[in-house]
C-alpha cells in the first residue's frame, strides 16, 4: 500500500449486492490526502479509536466477511476529495443511493450531479 494520497474503493471479491437500482461489489468509496498516505488511512481500519464510527463499521464488516478486495489511485493531494466525490456521484447516479459502507450525506456530495 503506498505512501501516497489517493482515492480507494472497497469492494467483495466474488459476490454482489442489491442496491436501489442494479446490483453492485462496491462497499466503500474513500480518500484520503494526508501526508502518510493510503497506507496509514488503511491502518485506522485496522485498528480504530473509539470515536471512528465509520472505521469501526469497515473493521467489523471486514472481520466478518474478509472476502473484500481494496482498489486505489494514487491523486495530489488537492486532487483526492475531488475524485472521491466523482466515483460517489457516478455511483449514485448508478444506483441511487451511496455505497452500503459510506455515510447517507458525506461532504461534498452532489446527489444532482450527471
Amino acid at each position: 500500500m503506498p505512501k501516497k494520497p489517493g482515492v480507494y474503493v472497497i469492494a467483495l471479491r466474488s459476490e454482489r449486492i442489491c442496491r436501489l437500482e442494479g446490483e453492485s461489489d462496491i462497499l466503500y468509496i474513500g480518500s484520503t490526502k494526508d501526508k502518510r498516505g493510503l497506507k496509514n488511512r488503511f491502518s485506522h481500519y485496522r485498528n480504530p479509536g473509539k470515536s471512528q464510527t465509520t472505521n469501526k463499521k469497515i473493521n467489523k464488516f471486514i472481520k466478518r466477511k474478509p472476502n473484500v478486495t481494496i482498489l486505489w489511485k494514487i491523486t495530489r493531494k488537492e486532487d483526492a476529495r475531488k475524485e472521491e466525490e466523482k466515483l460517489l456521484n457516478e455511483y449514485f447516479n448508478e444506483h441511487g443511493e451511496l455505497p452500503p459502507l459510506n455515510d447517507s450525506n458525506p461532504r461534498g456530495m452532489n446527489k444532482n450531479s450527471d
